[in-house]
């Protein structure tokens, strides 16, 4: 478990280190980013298993991110989860398009975000 990374990509630099701390907590390498202009370099370098990205993101927002990743070279085999407090269900629909693997909405339980996580890496693993 401790050799798995994972990304919170996420403007919300509170949110982001609750999600991390809990992440680290459980054996997890877990660092946050801030998406800026030339973000997905720095991301291609940290070469995470498991990206958590927020869905309010500032403009290109979410869904052009998660186009642009999947079509990144170094990216589009790392499974990508969009997280939200107020992600409706035509939101989900057009992440799930765009190419996020999963969606799931806030606010989070540490301890379920933990289990979702080693679920979701689990299934990952066994289809890898």
């Amino acid at each position: 478990m401790a050799n798995h990374k994972i990304m919170v990509i996420s403007p919300d630099r509170y949110q982001a280190g609750v999600m991390c701390a809990c992440l680290q907590n459980a054996g997890y390498q877990a660092a946050s980013a801030v998406p800026v202009e030339g973000a997905l370099d720095d991301l291609c370098l940290q070469n995470p298993d498991l990206l958590l990205l927020d869905w309010k993101l500032p403009e290109p927002g979410s869904l052009a991110l998660v186009k642009l990743i999947r079509r990144d070279g170094c990216l589009t085999h790392v499974p990508l989860i969009l997280t939200g407090t107020d992600m409706r269900e035509e939101d989900v629909l057009l992440s799930l398009e765009a190419g996020a693997d999963q969606c799931w909405r806030e606010p989070f339980n540490p301890r379920v975000l933990v289990a979702r996580v080693r679920a979701f890496l689990r299934r990952d693993e066994a289809h890898g």
